[in-house]
């Protein structure tokens, strides 16, 4: 059945296997061991500082919830989120840990999250041709696209020859205009077209995935699924 733990959570040896039921923690949560199959991980301590801290590795947990009249969770590992992030209320602190969230996850925001944070998306339709893309978070570059995609036609770029690859609406001119000047930030939760080569000197480019990393806007107190 689910456990509910009112204050810390400590796990030195052996396992703990939750069958797929959900787990409510009121103070600290440290696993040196293990901990497998849990459907959701909520911190609901009333108020102060909770930690996470997970020593074998990366936590990877589906559902991650943040549910505090005041305080913050505080991150002290990395964490990967496998289905969704629910700041119910308080604050989720990354602290200079790596909080990601895969293609097809979410995070629901109705408190504050401070620090970095990744979200992965990946482009699966294997030809050339235009694509819609937006940067979920505040802080994503323009040569952020270097690294998985060829990108061409400003400084910022692999190549800085030919036309941009990179294009912003101009709603005045009801059209697109080429990204061709210095190197900048994409405003995030605004939409982009940019030009997808399938492959390039006969190595193939798509799939692949997008990484972005960066902080949650001030106004995101919705969702964000990428």
């Amino acid at each position: 059945s689910d456990l509910s733990v009112p204050a810390d959570l400590t796990a030195t040896s052996g396992a703990i296997d939750a069958g797929g039921n959900d787990i409510y923690v009121g103070g600290d949560f440290t696993i040196t061991s293990d901990l497998t199959n849990a459907a959701a991980v909520s911190f609901n301590g009333a108020s102060g500082n909770q930690t996470v801290s997970y020593a074998p590795g990366t936590w990877s947990v589906p559902t991650l919830d943040v549910d505090k009249a005041s305080g913050s969770l505080l991150l002290c590992t990395n964490v990967t989120i496998t289905t969704t992030a629910c700041v119910t209320s308080g604050t989720l602190n990354v602290n200079g840990q790596t909080l990601t969230f895969p293609h097809g996850t979410s995070l629901y925001n109705a408190g504050t999250v401070t620090g970095n944070v990744v979200f992965e998306h990946l482009y699966s339709l294997v030809q050339d041709g235009w694509r819609m893309v937006a940067s979920p978070v505040d802080g994503v570059t323009y040569s952020s696209l270097n690294t998985n995609f060829h990108t061409q036609g400003a400084p910022w770029a692999n190549f800085t020859g030919g036309t941009a690859t990179l294009q912003e609406a101009d709603f005045a001119a009801q059209d697109w205009t080429e990204i061709a000047g210095a190197d900048a930030n994409f405003a995030a939760g605004d939409g982009y077209i940019y030009y997808m080569y399938q492959a390039l000197l006969g190595s193939a480019i798509l799939p692949a995935t997008w990484s972005v990393t960066g902080t949650v806007r001030a106004d995101a107190s919705k969702a964000l699924s990428w």
